[in-house]
C-alpha cells in the first residue's frame, strides 16, 4: 500500500472492508517512518475518510454532518478546508 495525496497533503489511503492485510499494510508502511509523520498521516487518512463518509451520509450537508458527528460545525468547516475538501463534490 503506497502513499497517496489529498487536498496537499500525503497520506496513507484507507481501504474499505475489515480485512487484517489492509491493517498490517498500512502499519508497515506507517511504522517505517518517524513517529511524528507516521501519526500525521494516519490521523490525516482517518479523517479525510470520516468527513467524506459522514457527508455522503448527509447528502453534503454541513451541519447536519457536524451533529451526526457531534462536533461543532465551525470545527468541521475548518476540517473541510484543512483537506481542501468540497461538501458539494462529495456525493
Amino acid at each position: 500500500m503506497g502513499l497517496g495525496h489529498f487536498g496537499g497533503k500525503e497520506v496513507i489511503p484507507l481501504k474499505e472492508g475489515n480485512k487484517r492485510g489492509n491493517v498490517d499494510s498500512l502499519c508497515d508502511v506507517l511504522l517505517a517512518q518517524p513517529y511524528k509523520e507516521a501519526r500525521r498521516k494516519a490521523l490525516d487518512a482517518f479523517n479525510i475518510k470520516y468527513i467524506t463518509n459522514v457527508l455522503n451520509k448527509t447528502s453534503g450537508n454541513v451541519t447536519n454532518a457536524a451533529k451526526e458527528s457531534e462536533i461543532e460545525r465551525q470545527y468541521l468547516q475548518r476540517m473541510l478546508k484543512r483537506y481542501n475538501i468540497k461538501s458539494k463534490d462529495i456525493f
